[in-house]
């Protein structure tokens, strides 16, 4: 029996165990996305109203949106609880209170597109629905390669099926690392001197933990065809922990991989997001030379 044959079997044995252990409910924790965006530590639901109405209308004084929500609302919050949210609001430098030019005791609410806070909300969720785009192609890539590996009676083509599923767990893994790393990075050494006001940085922090586990729930949801996750081991966290990208060069690596995978866009949006992540963390004009001189142009930050 040659190599390829024994570790089709082996990988075949394998898969067999994973299927009695995803049938059998108890044994299994499978996590599934929450459907509510909102969750403790993030903005609350009323900062995010509240927010996305001064978004849609700039310009707007406090008592026109205590009246909004009064009024359109049907009561939905009490004028004392919108006005604590504004405080919370501008706390947070997501928004800029400017006085009215000819009476001071009339205030405007404009969003902060420039607040540390702000753009990191944007950031995380570029890079969220970036790689969730990202995801659900590789979920059928991952459909096609396993209906290869079942069906096909030729070993060198389950070799190979099982070969690209690995690479493309090892590329999402990837990614997934350099997210938490560059971000872990700058909590500890960068917002930490531009958020000194109280609460910024923990709600930074906060912010943070929660979209790496919607990703890692998402993640987990699409690998769970071939990775067992139960209470006494998770592969998901094995591979985390200790898998790698094999490449001198990891991102040129990566860009060309899923570009032979038919996924240049989804990939090119991913990078681009990582790269904003890294700014300011380390010099990026070498690695855009370098992605140039492979023939890859991103937007540069």
């Amino acid at each position: 029996m040659s190599n390829e044959d024994v570790l089709v079997n082996l990988l075949t044995k394998i898969r067999s165990e994973i299927d009695d252990v995803l049938i059998n409910k108890n044994d299994i924790q499978s996590p599934k996305l929450s459907k509510s965006p909102i969750q403790e530590g993030d903005l609350t639901f009323r900062e995010k109203e509240i927010l996305e109405y001064i978004k849609l209308n700039p310009g707007k004084t406090k008592q026109q949106i205590v009246d909004y929500f009064d009024q359109e609302g049907i009561g939905k919050y009490s004028r004392v609880t919108i006005f604590k949210t504004f405080s919370h609001l501008e706390k947070y430098g997501l928004i800029v209170v400017s006085p009215d030019q000819n009476n001071s005791q009339i205030h405007h609410l404009y969003i902060n597109n420039e607040s540390t806070l702000s753009l990191l909300i944007q950031d995380f969720e570029t890079f969220k629905n970036a790689f969730f785009v990202l995801l659900d192609k590789i979920n059928e890539k991952y459909n096609e390669f396993f209906e290869e590996f079942w069906n096909n009676p030729d070993n060198k083509v389950k070799f190979m099926a099982l070969h690209w599923i690995v690479e493309l767990s090892k590329g999402l893994i990837y990614i997934y690392k350099y997210f938490i790393n560059v971000n872990l990075t700058r909590i500890l050494f960068n917002w930490p001197d531009r958020t000194k006001a109280s609460g910024i940085s923990e709600k930074i922090s906060s912010i943070f933990f929660i979209k790496m586990r919607e990703i890692q729930l998402k993640m987990t949801e699409v690998m769970t065809k071939f990775i067992t996750v139960k209470d006494s081991y998770s592969q998901f966290a094995d591979l985390l922990l200790n898998g790698s990208y094999d490449t001198d060069t990891p991102l040129i690596g990566l860009f060309k991989f899923f570009k032979y995978m038919n996924m240049e866009k989804e990939i090119k949006d991913i990078l681009e997001c990582l790269m904003k992540l890294s700014k300011g963390l380390f010099p990026l004009e070498k690695i855009y030379l370098k992605l140039k001189q492979n023939g890859i142009l991103l937007k540069e930050f």
